[in-house]
Order: structure tokens, then sequence, then C-alpha cells
């Protein structure tokens, strides 16, 4: 099988600010919806975003964040599927723009793990 790097979210907030929304950060051995395995999920209901602790390399950690962060920008905008291209990149640059402006410890983790090499 694949070799797995063990990633550590070390400096990882616990809140992340989406709009004025306060989401708290949970960390899972393994997460699934179903059969389906998961890197991250973004749980509005509950106000949550949870992240599978081992992930397989240190962009995949960025990655599955922006990933989840995503779902709450576009949810924030009142998008749905039925939008145009420049509808979707408005919303992501506004809402990212507003989220890095609100989690200064986000920006500092993601500023950091990018460099690491």
């Amino acid at each position: 099988g694949l070799a797995t790097v063990s990633y550590t979210f070390s400096g990882f907030p616990s809140k992340i600010r989406i709009g004025p929304f306060d989401f708290q950060v949970e960390f899972a051995e393994s997460l699934s919806d179903g059969d389906v395995p998961l890197w991250g999920m973004y749980l509005p209901s509950v106000g949550k975003i949870r992240f599978q602790r081992v992930l397989p390399c240190r962009n995949m950690a960025v990655d599955v964040v922006l990933h989840e962060v995503g779902h709450g920008v576009l949810a924030n905008a009142g998008c749905n599927e039925n939008l145009r291209e420049e509808q979707v990149v408005s919303a992501f640059a506004t809402g990212f723009t507003q989220v890095l402006i609100d989690n200064p410890k986000l920006v500092s983790w993601l500023t950091k793990t990018l460099r690491r090499r």
C-alpha cells in the first residue's frame, strides 16, 4: 500500500471564523460518509469542521483545510449548483479574503506548513 506520512496539525487554530460564524476544529483518526473515506468534513449544522489527523503530506493538509473552509465560504455567499464561474470566483475571492483577515493563526499555520520541506 501507499506509505502514509504522519502529519500533525501543530499550531492549527482551535476554531476558524467563516463570515460571521465560528467553527470549532476537531480531529479524528478516520472520517467517512457511509462507505466513502474522507479527509475532512464541513458540518455547519453543529458548527464544526473535522479533519483526519493523519494525511499523506503537508500540502494535502493545506488542500483539505482550504477545501473544507471553501464549503463555508460558498455557503455564506448563498451559492448553489446553478452558479456561473465568475460568481464562484467572486465568492471565493471575497470569502477567503475575509477568512484570512479573521484568522491570523490559520494564516500562520498555512504559511509555515507550505514553507516546510
